[in-house]
């Protein structure tokens, strides 16, 4: 489950360290080393097919890859708990950039650590592939996290996912952010950002496999574990497995437990907490 851990890592823009000279003013900017490739080598266990770890993307690669553009991002509420004409005026709304893309950190030179906590709450919670949807479709989306078992807020909000206005007049929704598998609702409703989150994924996972039967079940439960094929190893998922069996199987996870790389449908792990990475 490291590699949960490290598509939100991944995900962060490199915050600027600035060292300041006596008068105040910004002397230069210090970029801390994200990708480190030593570091990266040592990250996984050895996979139990090959002997050997995972590899992963060099660093010209990595850092080549664009940046994100960081939007403000609202809540969602389940039907009937947010107020009446919410989404009208988030529709209304200018789009907010928290942080955008380029290597001008001129306009962060003099934020706060409370800014900067603030902005990187906001990373965590942007997906890296947002969808423009009506705004009915984002009533729905919280709607179905709460039948498939997950605690409800105190506050009636979804917390796994938000509403991204990148444009007047129409919201986004997307998944794959950091907040949608690490955050935690307890059971008095209490949300706490980072911790060993409890969304119901493969229970949703579960009802897409029971969409599409039992011809193509093996091949789409593979996209979840990401691993190339292996010259003479045993298959992922056994041909012989149907797509009803490994909807029943994971629809058998429970909130908080996930099928990912290095697990297997039916050897789930724990999903890990990110409390203490800055």
């Amino acid at each position: 489950m490291r590699a949960l851990a490290l598509l939100c890592l991944v995900a962060l823009p490199s915050l600027a360290a600035h060292v300041r000279t006596a008068a105040g003013d910004v002397d230069q900017v210090a970029f801390p080393k994200t990708w480190d490739e030593e570091a990266l080598a040592t990250l996984e266990l050895p996979s139990v097919l090959t002997g050997e770890p995972a590899g992963f993307v060099d660093a010209d690669f990595y850092y080549a890859i664009p940046a994100l553009t960081v939007y403000r991002t609202y809540p969602l509420f389940l039907p009937g708990r947010g107020r009446e004409g919410y989404l009208d005026e988030l529709l209304a709304r200018e789009p907010e950039i928290v942080m955008g893309p380029g290597d001008d950190f001129a306009p962060y030179a003099d934020w706060s650590e409370e800014q900067w906590i603030e902005a990187g709450r906001e990373v965590y919670r942007t997906p890296p592939r947002p969808v423009d949807v009506p705004p009915a479709a984002l009533a729905m989306a919280a709607a179905s996290g709460q039948r498939l078992g997950e605690p409800e807020t105190r506050d009636g909000t979804f917390p796994f996912n938000r509403a991204i206005l990148r444009e007047t007049g129409t919201l986004s929704v997307g998944d794959l952010s950091c907040a949608g598998c690490h955050t935690r609702v307890m059971p008095d409703g209490e949300v706490i950002d980072g911790a060993q989150g409890n969304v119901a994924f493969d229970r949703a996972f579960a009802l897409s496999l029971a969409r599409i039967g039992d011809e193509n079940g093996a091949p789409r439960v593979t996209e979840l574990f990401g691993a190339p094929a292996v010259e003479g190893a045993e298959p992922t998922i056994p041909e012989s497995v149907t797509g009803t069996a490994l909807a029943a199987a994971h629809g058998a996870i429970p909130p908080g437990v996930i099928a990912r790389h290095g697990t297997s449908s039916f050897s789930p792990v724990q999903v890990p907490d990110l409390i203490g990475v800055k």
